[in-house]
């Protein structure tokens, strides 16, 4: 089947009546790989247009410091005492992403910042100039060793047991050993006694006969035997001399390759911290009206996310102990805004800055399913940062599979052929519906019902089926909602703020 194109696949899901299920049959489905970063992207769109908790928060005060505000937010949200949430990777520790700031051109942060990048930079593009060598080494060798791979060839065919590659490899060798070999005699080489010595026949024997006391048996005169017996001479003990020096070059060139390889991964694990470093050094353009040229400002943006997996024993009175095929979790996002005049000091630890201004803090509480986690956990990831990795950590995808073939080669295994059996999915809900699936048929058809409906690309009604249930739905929301309102308060309460 022919795939669609992103514009087809974009279009269908802004068809469908419901957009999010849309997005997701695409995303269970792996022939649409290319397209997962872009279907991630619309994802979280969607997610984001229904935000089940939405509280704003705003702390003006240029003389208190910033700091303690974001550490309070984030020490409340990843600590056991308070709400205990884990990060968007499900690992402990709360998740930072989208952190930018500006910097206004005349303050002394824009050209100390600056100057730091500036090394950074520097070391990058010394480490990735090596690398470059790395990879230009590699290809030399990997198109060496492709070209001993097919001289070698000959030789493994004339040790095989079938007669007809033996023939092949026979024929390969005493042409190559004529052309580049024998030629070198001149006169006294097979093609020039056969046209200058009047040899007609030696070079169709040469071809026909494989070893001396073969020649014995040919109706040919002693001559010509005398000269075919020494050509054939010649010719085994250079198959001999030939194969151990091709062999040799060929192990030495593959563990030059071996050791290539590996010093384009070593070099790749030192430019990776600069790199990251000068990416998150650089200044992002937000074009607001906080950031005065003349003056020494600055403004940062950055978000937390937190997350909570709701499990299924709160629904237990409903679903007794079964297990529904997505997992649900609330998550709580707070976006943090700053406007800050920094205040260089001098410390122990060297020079430093001070951030003092206005904080915005936006709180917002999601309801997700396993699907949408992974979304906002792939999107919300630097674009640039996420082109490095797949530059220097695949930066020889396409010739993986050639260096593995070399430096692993995977060694075949005669197996008995064992049939594989296939694990049919089933609807869990069906067990807890039983009264829907009599009177109405059963929801997996329904789904897939639905399914269909959501694209008009052929096949994706055969996609694997997602299920998404309300109750839980429900009470995902007040969870979030419930996380949202509860650091909002407590912030409040802890700063002796006024409540609404």
């Amino acid at each position: 089947m022919d795939l669609p194109n992103w514009s087809e696949v974009q279009e269908s899901i802004e068809k469908s009546s419901d957009p999010k299920k849309a997005i997701k049959v695409y995303l269970l489905d792996d022939n649409f790989k290319e397209y997962y970063s872009k279907l991630n992207r619309l994802l979280v769109k969607e997610i984001k247009k229904k935000i089940c908790c939405k509280k704003y928060m705003i702390y003006d005060s240029i003389g208190e410091g910033l700091e303690p505000i974001y550490f309070w937010l984030l020490d409340f949200m990843q600590d056991k005492g308070a709400l205990g949430l884990a990060g968007l990777s499900g690992k402990e520790g709360i998740t930072k992403v989208e952190e930018g700031f500006e910097a206004s051109v005349a303050g002394g942060y824009f050209g100390e910042m600056g100057v730091r990048r500036t090394q950074m930079e520097a070391k990058t593009m010394e480490y990735l100039g090596a690398i470059n060598q790395v990879i230009k080494s590699i290809l030399n060798l990997i198109y060496d060793l492709k070209e001993f791979e097919l001289l070698l060839k000959p030789y493994d065919e004339i040790k095989s047991e079938d007669n007809s590659l033996i023939e092949n490899g026979r024929y390969s060798l005493k042409g190559r050993w004529m052309d580049n070999v024998d030629v070198k005699k001149g006169r006294g080489s097979i093609n020039g006694m056969a046209q200058e010595l009047q040899f007609i026949t030696l070079r169709d024997a040469f071809f026909y006969v494989n070893t001396s006391k073969d020649a014995d048996n040919l109706d040919l005169n002693d001559r010509v035997k005398r000269v075919l017996k020494n050509k054939l001479g010649e010719f085994e003990r250079w198959v001999e001399v030939s194969e151990k020096e091709l062999r040799k070059r060929f192990n030495v060139e593959k563990s030059y390759l071996k050791s290539q390889y590996g010093t384009f991964k070593l070099y790749s694990s030192w430019v990776m911290p600069y790199l990251r470093a000068a990416e998150k050094l650089k200044m992002k353009e937000f074009n607001r009206a906080d950031v005065v040229n003349a003056f020494s400002n600055l403004y940062m943006e950055l978000s937390l996310y937190g997350v909570k997996e709701i499990f299924m024993t709160e629904l237990s009175h409903i679903y007794e102990k079964m297990d529904l095929d997505r997992k649900y979790y609330a998550v709580l996002e707070i976006n943090i805004k700053f406007r800050s005049l920094p205040q260089l000091a001098q410390g122990q630890g060297g020079r430093h800055y001070i951030e003092g201004g206005r904080v915005d803090i936006l709180y917002n509480g999601y309801s997700v399913d396993d699907i949408e986690l992974h979304a906002l956990d792939s999107v919300d990831t630097n674009e640039m940062l996420e082109l490095i990795e797949k530059y220097l950590g695949t930066g020889l995808q396409d010739l993986e599979e050639d260096i593995n073939t070399f430096i692993n080669p995977i060694k075949e295994k005669k197996e008995a052929n064992i049939e594989k059996k296939k694990v049919k999915f089933e609807n869990p809900l069906v067990y807890v519906w039983k009264g829907f699936v009599e009177g109405f048929g059963s929801p997996v058809k329904l789904v897939k019902k639905e399914i269909k409906k959501l694209t008009s690309t052929e096949g994706l009604e055969n996609f694997p089926d997602i299920y998404i249930d309300s109750s839980m739905r429900t009470l995902v929301e007040k969870v979030a909602t419930d996380l949202c309102t509860l650091i909002y308060n407590t912030y409040k309460d802890a700063h002796g703020m006024i409540k609404p």
